[in-house]
């Protein structure tokens, strides 16, 4: 269901058998918030949602999700600041929040995502300093936080990151 002309919400009882592991709605014109049966949805593996019109708060949009690998929600008008939850993803390899509203500290916990290969928070509203546990990322390919509000120096944990192929600050 990806690069059509779909439109609308997504159906509320989305997983509700328990079951969906791959979600792909990338490139369509769909709005409104994160359906609650995809909040809890704990089978998902892999969820694309970028490039629509989806909107809510961050914090509280995605829940944790022991399976998922791979998310992707950039180009949206996602708000509110990011949970230390996505720690608790513990075989997430990409994360793609880039171009959303999201404010805030980056949470420290999120380096012990040591799976990890691809972090894009670029292009979003995030303050203060990038944290040391980034340098636990070992499997770390490309990181992205450009076109943020951070301050502080760069720490040199990252330079643990043996691995890095892209880093975008």
């Amino acid at each position: 269901m990806f690069d059509n002309q779909l439109s609308g919400h997504l159906p509320e009882d989305l997983c509700h058998g328990g079951k969906l592991q791959i979600f792909s709605v990338h490139g369509n014109q769909l709005t409104g918030p994160i359906p609650k049966g995809l909040r809890n949805c704990s089978s998902l593996i892999t969820g694309r949602f970028d490039r629509n019109q989806f909107i809510g708060d961050i914090s509280n949009s995605f829940g944790i999700y022991p399976r998922l690998k791979y998310l992707d929600i950039r180009h949206k008008n996602f708000h509110g600041q990011l949970s230390q939850n996505w720690s608790k993803c513990k075989n997430l390899t990409a994360l793609v929040m880039a171009y959303n509203n999201i404010s805030g500290n980056i949470p420290p916990e999120v380096g012990n995502s040591t799976q990890l290969q691809r972090l894009d928070l670029s292009s979003n509203h995030l303050v203060g300093e990038i944290p040391k546990e980034f340098g636990k990322m070992k499997s770390m390919l490309n990181f992205s936080l450009a076109n943020n509000h951070l301050s502080s120096i760069i720490p040199t944990e990252l330079g643990y990151c043996e691995l890095i192929e892209v880093l975008d600050l």
